[in-house]
């Protein structure tokens, strides 16, 4: 079982960090719209959309964790074997992080003065990101056995690199 704690331990962290951060979105949402009241309703309905899609990820994390750590307990084949809900994360990352860049990026054309190349590169990073989600959750989908792609090293590196150098930009 002592081969098995460190991923147990990253399960109810991830569960724990995405209650964190929910709850911090929520604190937000709630300053924003008592501060902006006049803002129009497709801000609004762009925030709220982010809220619910970030909610609905955390009930997708609690039950990935419930999973592993409740129904099969101690059963190390669990990380291996094909889940929607890891799909469903993926995608319940991707959207709404899509939503938010798209948004800074709108305000950076903008205050850039309209500035082409500056935007095409941050919005190039944006949806290379975004593509890559999408080829993990087919690869995932696809795939009874999640050693399958475990040499995907490569685009996985990408994926996180890509999105970490376009949000410094930002």
């Amino acid at each position: 079982m002592n081969g098995l704690s460190p991923a147990l331990a990253a399960s109810l962290a991830a569960v724990v960090f995405a209650a964190l951060f929910q709850g911090i979105l929520t604190v937000q949402a709630y300053i924003y719209y008592e501060s902006f009241p006049q803002d129009p309703w497709g801000l609004k309905s762009l925030v709220a959309v982010v809220w619910i899609l970030d909610l609905v990820h955390l009930g997708v994390v609690g039950s990935v964790s419930w999973n592993v750590l409740v129904v099969n307990w101690g059963d190390k084949a669990v990380f291996l074997v094909k889940s929607i809900p890891l799909s469903t994360h993926i995608i319940l990352v991707a959207i709404p992080t899509l939503i938010c860049q798209g948004f800074f990026l709108h305000q950076l054309w903008m205050c850039s003065k309209k500035n082409i190349a500056l935007n095409g590169v941050l919005t190039l990073g944006s949806i290379a990101v975004f593509v890559l989600d999408f080829y993990f959750i087919v690869k995932t989908l696809s795939s009874a056995d999640l050693r399958d792609y475990q040499h995907d090293t490569v685009e996985i590196i990408s994926m996180f690199s890509i999105g970490a150098a376009s949000m410094d930009l930002k």
